[in-house]
């Protein structure tokens, strides 16, 4: 039997893969109201399996990293959907081809321990270091996602620039794969390190914000470079 979580994890993959693949192909209404007609539908087709194929390995690895870590600290964690994620997800993208790359998120529950709650409660009043290592555990939950997303870009782009070039055939594809492929991890990773909200970026920088600053200026200079160098402004 398939559980809650497999099933949650599909379906998110299965809606932000649709939501990246309008928002990149241009296939929403305000792209047909600026255009002035229906963009190529088969751009959109295109795009589409290529987006489960790249989300396939950075949302769902993403999602794996807090999940496997958390429970390597002997927490329960399961990742779950949310509805409302899902639903903004698909509008913003449909609507105005934005990308709202939040539809769910792993939940962590208590330590699998024999300790009441008022017995942890006390222990850490009276250990502030049993308290401390928490805050380190919790940390290294929250970036794990996010170091997952950064090498799996720099990943596609050492492939982007070494293997694809060599390529005789499907050469395009492989470029555009490669391309979306650091693109979209890179801006997972840039966006879950925002340091607001209930995003991986709060709590990594509540842990330690010299580790924030490390993983978050890079990926923040490349984005508003690549955004003046393509189209000359930043947003």
């Amino acid at each position: 039997m398939v559980s809650r979580e497999t099933k949650d994890i599909a379906i998110s993959w299965a809606v932000l893969s649709i939501a990246f693949a309008l928002a990149l192909s241009g296939f929403n209404l305000l792209g047909i109201i600026a255009l002035g007609f229906l963009p190529n539908f088969l751009t959109f087709i295109i795009m589409l399996p290529i987006s489960f194929f790249v989300l396939g390995t950075s949302f769902i690895l993403h999602e794996l990293g807090h999940r496997n870590v958390a429970r390597h600290f002997n927490y329960h964690a399961e990742f779950r959907k949310w509805d409302f994620g899902l639903k903004l997800a698909l509008g913003a993208a449909a609507l105005v081809g934005a990308i709202f790359a939040a539809p769910g998120a792993v939940y962590i529950g208590a330590k699998k321990q024999k300790k009441s709650w008022e017995e942890q409660t006390r222990w850490d009043k009276e250990y502030p270091e049993y308290k401390k290592n928490g805050m380190n555990e919790l940390g290294l939950i929250s970036v794990a996602g996010v170091v997952i997303n950064i090498s799996l870009g720099l990943i596609f782009l050492g492939l982007f620039f070494t293997v694809v070039p060599s390529l005789t055939n499907f050469q395009f594809v492989a470029t555009l794969i490669c391309y979306l492929g650091y693109s979209i991890n890179f801006f997972l990773a840039g966006f879950n390190l925002l340091p607001f909200w209930i995003l991986d970026g709060k709590k990594v920088m509540e842990w330690n914000p010299i580790v924030w600053g490390i993983l978050f200026i890079p990926l923040a200079y490349w984005y508003f470079s690549l955004r003046l160098v393509m189209y000359g402004w930043f947003f």
